[in-house]
């Protein structure tokens, strides 16, 4: 047998153990020290000692120092106190940018909307007014996803400041524009409305030594779709090198840096050198990139270019929800972007970018010492160190009397803990739910979770302390630290062999737990119930939760209830570092603190309960939905109400609307694109809307494929637009610009139906490929997001404790319009219904593939429309009156300008749609579809008829037969 030799130990004075026998000095309930084995230990539990003299205050106090750093050492603590609006005018002030912020978010301004086009031409005078230039940049871009694809035409307002001595390009970004409910003023009028209080601030210090490009991106809702525009196309992408993104995922809470680029060394010291107050761990990093999350800085980081993302995830409530208002934010999470914006705009305006990239780093923040940063490369390193002490450890720890199986049973209990813990959490919000009304309505599952989120840490306290406690029969205190270890030691391999940056963490944690059971196992004060074994304990404990509870804490509001099983598992995690302060729970008694966990569980679930009920600060969602559907000629043909089988808002719904609800039995909405739940429905009036002006702008036969351009405008200013075409043809491009019509971007064949949101200039292009016989019946809707325009007063208006239902997409106006693009011979002859076009064939690029028309290749009833005059329908020059056939001929002289009503016309005649000014203007004539005998005239102006918009004496839009 080998001889151990164990380094000189303290004397019992020193200890404060004079005078103790062995068994004395053992710990509560734990077993006596190890004598030598006989045939009765195996299976045998060993004899509980009497209880600890030691103070019965000793436990409470403990829990107490434990709670204390968890506050102390929250992510709260880095929020900065709010500035005033008299602050010195090179210091970032909140209570400004919180009056910017005001400003842009009064309403939702999704694009193509005209609070969109007022913010867009605020930011053009704010940036001007700092001395920038600025600019507009248009482009249409596009997200295809399977059978749909979603389009943009984004207006990024864009400008720059050259530097003195510039070395690239640094480039601050945030997105101005909103999801059609929410008024977004943390996202991201935040964002925008730091930038601007940054470039105040930076006013008399400016030009710093490198460019400096603002982006207030537009389309990033939609799928960062200005942000893909500026970095695919504008002149000034070239130069850039450095990329500062601020958003927003709630409205409050402090600033995070949460996103890298590869090789972030060299960004990550200029933060840590620069940054004042440091929230940032490279664990979220390495999560964040494992996620199918993104915004626009993922754009610049597929670009190749560096930088910091940064985000507040605060109040994750208000996050895309009609209540994320400004007086919904939290003004100190503005001054914490700002200051930090600010800071590392000076330092990387100052820096030389020519070469920005470096070996990754691994960082944190610790208290106190700010910013920690070591290289990527020790990852490895330090895992093995730490796996290395625990087994030295866990030697040492044998030799003063630990045994196996009580390590082994000490990490059964562990994840027995882990495993009650995440089940009690799931039948927590199963139980939970349907109290509240907004559950599966918002990012996370409730609208406070503060209260569920202190049950389900104190949940799973109650089980790690109850069953350790309990379980001290069988497991020394020692051998409950070792067992304890075993899951926090898998996960940091895990993390280090799979996101090696987040495995910083882990490895400061476990560091220090680890050097406190050396010094336990050496000592042997891992027996002692002393004064210095419990201060010695605690010096090492409380750091190490120091470093755990902040990431905690981000974790749980990331995640929410709705990953409840999942925090759960995680709280529990975090208390199996704390198992050598939790062993000194045991007084005055072993169940006191289990029973206290259980107690405050379930208080803070009953008030999360009672808080339940909806109230202004918690809104129940209600959706309210006009839809309507128009017939082949664009008149209405049904109206309804459309809601959902909410209880709770249903009685609003119907004094809204004067009605009662039924089930759409007769499927009414199926044509609709509207999300998979039970809508009600309920007849409503028919609206006087105009329908879409719908012209053909190009229709060409090339190797016996027909390709068409159609132009498409919504003449009630909706805010989207869907196409949908029918079998047999594909979308081969949108363009909301000319520069985009030039040259439209691909689609993929599978894309069957199309939506574009945002302004276009002037009309919306559509391109189609397809079979070129037979007509295509495609379907045209529009949403327009703002109804009070088209029903004024109380009718959308609610009670302050109902809100709008982002899921459901209500208060929108949906209308539905069919429209045949009709047949086209391929050589000469008739073309069929549909077939007359409303522009000359486009010559502008002779030669281009698919899409050049030669003037004698137009059909023989092609008709030209665009050329009228102001009273007079005359045939444009390009086609011979012998071209047209009898039955389809239009007599300048037939239709009298004043006396023409629409609902009185024949068959043969045209079909005037939108009876308005005094004269025909030529470019309000939109041909929509012609059959063998008809000619159907989309728009006549005559103003002064007096007749109403849809035809009808009374002012009420009806159904009109031929």
């Amino acid at each position: 047998m080998s001889d151990y030799s164990l380094p000189e130990l303290p004397s019992d004075d020193e200890l404060g153990i004079a005078g103790m026998s062995e068994d004395d000095s053992d710990d509560a309930d734990g077993p006596p020290p190890p004598r030598p084995p006989t045939d009765q230990d195996d299976g045998e539990a060993t004899p509980p000692l009497p209880p600890s003299r030691g103070p019965a205050w000793r436990g409470p106090l403990t829990l107490a120092l434990l709670l204390l750093t968890a506050w102390a050492t929250g992510n709260s603590r880095a929020l900065p106190r709010p500035a005033p609006a008299n602050a010195p005018d090179t210091a970032f002030s909140s209570a400004r940018a919180i009056s910017t912020i005001a400003d842009i978010a009064r309403s939702p301004r999704p694009p193509g909307s005209p609070e969109h086009a007022r913010v867009r031409d605020l930011l053009l005078g704010r940036l001007r007014e700092v001395g920038f230039e600025a600019e507009v940049q248009s482009r249409t871009r596009v997200r295809a996803s399977g059978e749909e694809a979603v389009a943009v035409t984004v207006h990024n307002v864009v400008a720059r400041q050259e530097g003195s001595a510039s070395t690239g390009a640094l480039l601050l970004v945030a997105h101005y524009d909103s999801h059609a409910l929410t008024p977004g003023a943390g996202d991201d009028a935040t964002g925008v409305a730091t930038i601007l209080e940054v470039l105040r601030a930076l006013q008399a210090e400016l030009p710093l030594r490198n460019d400096l490009v603002v982006l207030f991106s537009d389309g990033e809702e939609m799928g960062l779709l200005g942000a893909r525009a500026f970095a695919g196309s504008h002149r000034w992408m070239q130069d850039v090198r450095m990329v500062l993104n601020v958003e927003m995922r709630g409205s409050g809470g402090p600033s995070l840096m949460f996103q890298t680029g590869e090789d972030n060394g060299w960004v990550v010291d200029q933060m840590a050198a620069a940054d004042p107050s440091p929230v940032a761990n490279s664990i979220f990093v390495d999560i964040y990139r494992r996620l199918p999350n993104d915004t626009d800085f993922t754009v610049f980081l597929d670009a190749g270019v560096q930088g910091l993302n940064f985000a507040a995830i605060g109040r994750p409530e208000n996050y895309h929800q009609p209540t994320d208002t400004p007086a919904n934010l939290e003004e100190a999470t503005v001054q914490h972007h700002g200051i930090r914006l600010l800071a590392l705009t000076r330092r990387l305006g100052a820096a030389d970018l020519a070469s920005v990239d470096a070996p990754d780093r691994s960082f944190l923040r610790l208290p106190v010492l700010g910013l920690v940063v070591l290289p990527l490369g020790l990852a490895w390193p330090l895992t093995v160190a730490v796996i290395g002490g625990l087994l030295l450890a866990t030697f040492l720890a044998t030799l003063r009397g630990a045994r196996s199986r009580g390590v082994t049973l000490g990490a059964i209990l562990s994840l027995v803990a882990m495993a009650a813990s995440a089940l009690g959490a799931w039948a927590m919000v199963r139980w939970t739910a349907p109290f509240h009304d907004e559950y599966g309505t918002l990012l996370h599952a409730f609208w406070d979770e503060g209260p569920y989120r202190v049950a389900t840490g104190a949940l799973a306290f109650a089980l790690t302390v109850g069953l350790f406690e309990g379980a001290r029969r069988w497991v020394r205190p020692l051998e409950a630290t070792l067992g304890a270890l075993l899951v926090p030691v898998l996960t940091l391999l895990g993390v280090t062999l799979i996101a090696r940056g987040g495995a910083l963490t882990l490895q400061l944690a476990l560091g220090g737990l680890v050097s406190l059971v050396l010094v336990l196992a050496i000592t042997g004060l891992h027996r002692s119930q002393g004064w210095v074994a419990w201060t010695l304990t605690l010096v090492f404990v409380l750091p190490v939760l120091a470093v755990l509870y902040p990431v905690m804490e981000l974790m749980a509001v990331a995640l929410g209830m709705g990953a409840a099983p999942l925090l759960g598992a995680l709280w529990v995690l975090v208390l199996l570092f704390l198992i050598p302060a939790l062993e000194w729970l045991d007084r005055p008694n072993r169940w006191w603190a289990a029973l206290t966990g259980i107690a405050v569980a379930a208080v803070a679930l009953s008030v999360g309960v009672l808080r339940a009920d909806p109230a202004p600060d918690r809104p129940s969602p209600s959706t309210l939905i006009y839809a309507m559907s128009r017939d082949s000629d664009g008149l209405p043909v049904w109206a309804r109400w459309v809601t959902t089988d909410r209880v709770e808002a249903m009685p609003w719904a119907e004094e809204a609307t004067g009605g009662t609800f039924v089930a759409d039995s007769a499927g009414l909405l199926d044509g609709f694109r509207l999300p998979e739940r039970r809508f009600l429905i309920e007849e409503a009036p028919l609206a006087a809307l105009p329908p879409p002006r719908i012209v053909v702008l190009r229709d060409t036969v090339i190797g016996g494929q027909r390709r068409v351009r159609l132009g498409i405008l919504s003449r009630v200013g909706a805010e989207a637009i869907r196409i949908t075409a029918p079998d047999g043809v594909s979308f081969q491009g949108i363009a909301g610009t000319p520069e985009d019509a030039a040259d439209m971007e691909a689609l993929s064949p599978s894309v069957r139906s199309l939506v574009h949101l945002g302004a276009t200039e002037p009309d919306l292009t559509v391109a189609l490929a397809g079979s070129a016989s037979g007509p295509w019946e495609m379907t045209v809707e529009e949403s327009l997001y703002r109804p009070q325009d088209v029903f004024p007063g109380e009718r959308f208006r609610r009670p302050p404790d109902l809100m709008p239902d982002i899921r459901t997409g209500s208060d929108r106006i949906l209308v539905r319009t069919p429209y045949r693009v009709g047949s086209r011979a391929l050589a000469g002859g008739w073309a069929g219904p549909g077939a007359i076009s409303t522009q000359a064939a486009d010559t502008s690029r002779p030669g281009a593939p698919g899409d050049s028309l030669a003037a004698d290749t137009l059909a023989g009833d092609t008709l030209q429309a665009d050329t009228l005059g102001a009273d007079s329908a005359r045939v444009s020059p390009a086609l011979s009156p012998d071209s047209l056939r009898p039955a389809d001929s239009l007599q300048t002289d037939t239709v009298a300008p004043d006396t023409t009503r629409a609902d009185t016309l024949r068959a043969d005649t045209a079909v005037v749609d939108t009876i308005g000014a005094d004269t025909t203007s030529a470019d309000a004539i939109g041909v929509d579809a012609l059959g063998p005998d008809t000619t159907a005239v989309d728009s006549v102006r005559a103003d002064t008829l007096g007749i109403p918009p849809s035809g009808t004496g009374d002012g009420r839009p009806r159904t009109r037969r031929p």
